[in-house]
């Protein structure tokens, strides 16, 4: 996976898929891009999330967004 950022935003805003009923859910931001999965970081108070996601279950927050997750083959 690669973590693609042109600009000056270094860890982009980020929505998390709920695992739950499925929704996105903003307040996120990029925290670590390891093989498949990517760990997030609340805003809201600087925590990082103690589960990894898969990269599908993330998206950019703003709709504009210079960031994009994508696979390496």
């Amino acid at each position: 996976m690669r973590f693609d950022c042109d600009g000056e935003a270094a860890r982009p805003e980020a929505e998390v898929q709920c695992r739950f009923d499925g929704r996105w859910v903003g307040g996120f931001e990029i925290a670590d891009v390891s093989d498949d999965h990517v760990l997030v970081r609340r805003r809201s108070d600087g925590s990082t999330l103690p589960v990894a996601f898969p990269a599908e279950d993330i998206r950019s927050g703003a709709a504009a967004s210079p960031f994009r997750l994508q696979w390496d083959d």
